[in-house]
């Protein structure tokens, strides 16, 4: 039985990579760069790898529950690391997100998808609460890169990126940096969202910080009126929220 079950799964491993090798080959898809010769080699590798299995039962077994042992770690690792990071332990979240860019650079050299750029953004965010400026700018690029392939420029995600790396440079005395990133995080945000949002007074007071400190005075009191107007809007002028933006 155990035979007859790995040969058909074998076989069905076997057709649906050529199914895929397929697809992969017909012209006109949107394949990356780094993918357009990446994807459709893996993808005829296990298609032959499933042929394989089919005279060699005890291998398509072992090949089923390899590759079934993988994408369960890879998918443990990635929960684990969300647990991780809402838990507040940010040296075990980061870990564990290192463990499933690891494991999804098995699958392909230069993964591009929403669990990847969420993993970076994740390790750019424990990078930033750890103090780990290095780490903290190699995984916003990584983050910036793989997202531009995924949403608009104007988008939340990547005015999320931008905060974060605005901070880390503003955590690192570096404030040249953290305006420039200031910058492009309101830009993103406001392009989102629209001005005003709510969201973005956080955003406004800490690039207000970051203009302060080199000395660009003007654009932190612009940023400064439009926090306290935000606030004012939506919660009046008694609320808390409003005399923490008036202080900042």
């Amino acid at each position: 039985i155990l035979f007859l079950l790995a040969w058909a799964g074998s076989l069905l491993w076997a057709a649906m990579f050529a199914a895929l090798f397929a697809v992969a080959m017909l012209p006109g898809l949107p394949f990356r760069h780094s993918n357009r010769i990446t994807v459709p080699v893996v993808l005829a590798v296990n298609c032959a790898i499933g042929l394989l299995a089919l005279s060699w039962p005890a291998l398509g077994t072992l090949l089923l529950l390899s590759v079934s042992t993988l994408a369960l770690t890879t998918m443990f690792y990635e929960h684990m690391a969300v647990l991780a990071a809402a838990a507040s332990n940010h040296v075990l979240a980061f870990h564990y997100y290192q463990q499933f860019l690891a494991r999804m650079h098995l699958f392909d050299q230069a993964p591009r998808n929403g669990h990847v750029f969420r993993a970076h953004v994740g390790m750019l965010r424990q990078a930033v609460h750890l103090s780990r400026p290095a780490d903290a700018h190699e995984h916003g690029r990584r983050a910036e890169a793989v997202g531009l392939t995924l949403y608009p420029d104007s988008s939340v995600e990547l005015g999320d990126v931008s905060f974060l790396l605005c901070r880390a440079h503003a955590d690192a005395r570096d404030y040249s940096p953290a305006v420039e990133h200031g910058r492009r995080a309101v830009a993103r945000y406001e392009g989102a969202l629209g001005a005003n949002h709510p969201k973005i007074v956080p955003i406004y007071l800490a690039v207000a910080k970051a203009h302060r400190r080199v000395g660009e005075f003007d654009a932190a009191i612009d940023l400064g009126l439009r926090a306290v107007a935000t606030t004012r809007a939506e919660h009046g002028d008694d609320h808390y929220l409003t005399g923490i933006a008036k202080s900042d």
